[in-house]
């Protein structure tokens, strides 16, 4: 059997419509896995707004798969700061599927970015202030979703000086901030919308999303923290938002070092083998409307983690609803519409 006939072409549309999405955040859950372990990938056109994002590299003359993004106008790609500290050729596929092959009933869509502006209060490094959460391991490492198996590389009670001795991201990691890590990529070619492509709805800047809301993170991330690979299939894991106090806590015990969360930040995760992890930076965590179950806004965008999926240790993101204001005020700078109201 191919891998074309387990799809249903019906998953991809809303019931009473013939071709594309009414509206932001619907997503297409029919068939959905319950797990993102082994085969269990995201059913294709599932969440309509993931934008898998590509880096120029000189040394193989081609794009490779970078991080992760949603998609928020026909010209906007949502995501973090930290993969863009400097100039670099961008690249955007929205509604993609398998970042390797192209066989999906409907094609992705492709823009080189033209322009990215990031939030103006993001703080990438900041060593004199020591007790950031920020400097935390992940800091300033992409992340991503997978980590079923994030727990085998390595072990579970290696502490804060024997991380360091592993690689030398962790130590770089540790005098980075994060602050406001968000990013708006902004398109030489608009994207329409597909079957396989709608926007993400945003939260208003006042919106606080309840603690234990059973959320969703989408990405092609690696499997593993160490020594894993990226995923070619678009991946999926839901996971609880945790109160920045709990989070707080969690890391600083992590790390055995008190730290402290920016507001711009929130935490989702604790749950072992169910985080974000690597080269997934950017991936918007989407949980949904109390009376539009099928309908999801974006809470939060991957940003760091201590490791990948370690119990009792959440993931940071982002806060959407923290940089909703910047959001709107650049988009009205730029005289494009706000298309991602629920």
């Amino acid at each position: 059997m191919s891998m074309v006939s387990r799809w249903n072409t019906s998953l991809l549309h809303l019931p009473g419509h013939s071709d594309v999405f009414q509206g932001c955040g619907w997503r297409q859950n029919d068939g959905l896995s319950e797990r993102i372990t082994e085969d269990d990938d995201v059913i294709f056109g599932e969440y309509p707004w993931v934008v898998a994002i590509f880096k120029y590299v000189a040394k193989t003359n081609s794009y490779e798969y970078c991080c992760v993004g949603s998609l928020i106008h026909h010209k906007v790609v949502l995501t973090v700061k930290h993969h863009f500290k400097k100039p670099a050729r961008v690249r955007v596929r929205a509604g993609d599927w398998d970042i390797v092959e192209d066989y999906e009933i409907y094609n992705h869509q492709t823009s080189d970015v033209a322009n990215i502006i990031g939030h103006p209060k993001y703080k990438p490094r900041n060593p004199s202030t020591s007790s950031v959460a920020t400097k935390g391991l992940g800091g300033a490492v992409p992340r991503g979703p997978q980590a079923q198996g994030a727990l085998e590389s390595l072990p579970e009670n290696l502490n804060r000086t024997q991380l360091l001795k592993i690689s030398p991201i962790f130590k770089i990691n540790m005098t980075g901030t994060n602050e406001y890590d968000a990013a708006l990529l902004i398109l030489a070619t608009s994207i329409n919308l597909a079957p396989n492509v709608a926007f993400a709805c945003l939260p208003s800047a006042s919106h606080a999303t309840p603690s234990g809301t059973r959320c969703h993170v989408t990405g092609w991330g690696y499997d593993t923290f160490y020594n894993g690979s990226i995923q070619n299939i678009l991946k999926r894991v839901e996971v609880p938002v945790v109160g920045n106090a709990i989070c707080q806590q969690q890391i600083s015990t992590a790390l055995s070092k008190s730290i402290t969360l920016s507001d711009s930040m929130m935490c989702a995760g604790g749950e072992k083998g169910k985080d974000a992890c690597l080269k997934d930076g950017g991936a918007p965590l989407v949980c949904p409307y109390e009376d539009q179950r099928e309908r999801y806004y974006q809470a939060g965008i991957v940003s760091w983690g201590v490791r990948c999926g370690l119990p009792n240790v959440s993931g940071v993101y982002t806060s959407v609803a923290m940089v909703r204001d910047w959001i709107d005020s650049t988009m009205i700078e730029l005289k494009y519409e706000s298309t991602y109201l629920p």
